[in-house]
């Protein structure tokens, strides 16, 4: 699916979740594994996922009109219920991270599927120039 150039990005990090959710899928329920699994979480999260999360909170949230405000607080209760799951992920509770690689799974795919539909609307709409979001080719 081709995307609006300001959601590329966006969109392509959202292929890297979906992987990090099936290796969590995937994971034996072995300790050693787990942990290994639950250390690359954290770290992802730190790096990728967190200013992924807040660039979306800030940049595209506010561009969706009033009636489609459920979708908004859909997806920032979503981004505090991984938020809270990353920390308790850090102390390596294994249902935690079964719980995130789901919920991740489904909030990309709601996103791609629905929420990018609504962003690329407005976008459409809106003076390409005054676009703030991070643009790639």
């Amino acid at each position: 699916m081709k995307r609006h150039a300001a959601l590329r990005q966006l969109s392509r990090e959202h292929h890297a979740a979906l992987v990090l959710a099936r290796h969590i899928a995937s994971c034996p329920a072995e300790p050693a594994a787990v942990k290994r699994m639950c250390d690359e979480v954290t770290q992802r999260f730190a790096d990728e996922l967190r200013p992924h999360f807040d660039e979306e909170e800030a940049t595209l949230l506010p561009r969706l009109p009033g009636r489609h405000r459920a979708q908004a607080r859909r997806i920032q209760s979503e981004h505090a219920a991984m938020r809270s799951l990353v920390r308790r992920i850090a102390d390596l509770e294994d249902e935690a991270l079964r719980q995130f690689g789901r919920l991740l799974a489904e909030h990309v795919r709601f996103e791609e599927r629905e929420f990018f539909p609504l962003v690329e609307a407005q976008l459409a709409s809106t003076d390409p120039r005054s676009i703030a979001l991070s643009e790639s080719p």
